[in-house]
């Protein structure tokens, strides 16, 4: 993100493209990540709920922020960041 400057919409962009290129670089995981395949047993696990339920969340923090700031520079009409990055 960092490499597309200071334009939010290109760096909306890099965002996107790096889901795109982690999903086709890593498919299994991508799936994993999106399709429910992976539900760990929590008592045989060291993942805890709270990992369960914070996953990816950086992740999607990143993506609402790009939105976020294309909606502050008038270059998108969102106005729930977070709901519309769940989406795209």
């Amino acid at each position: 993100m960092e490499k597309a400057g200071t334009d939010p919409r290109q760096r909306l962009y890099a965002v996107c493209h790096a889901y795109l290129d982690f999903a086709r670089t890593h498919p299994e995981r991508y799936r994993t990540m999106f399709g429910g395949l992976w539900m760990p047993d929590l008592a045989d696990s060291s993942v805890t709920d709270v990992d369960l339920a914070t996953l990816g969340d950086a992740s999607m923090r990143i993506l609402a922020d790009a939105l976020a700031d294309c909606a502050a520079a008038g270059q998108s009409t969102s106005t729930d960041p977070a709901g519309d990055a769940v989406a795209l």
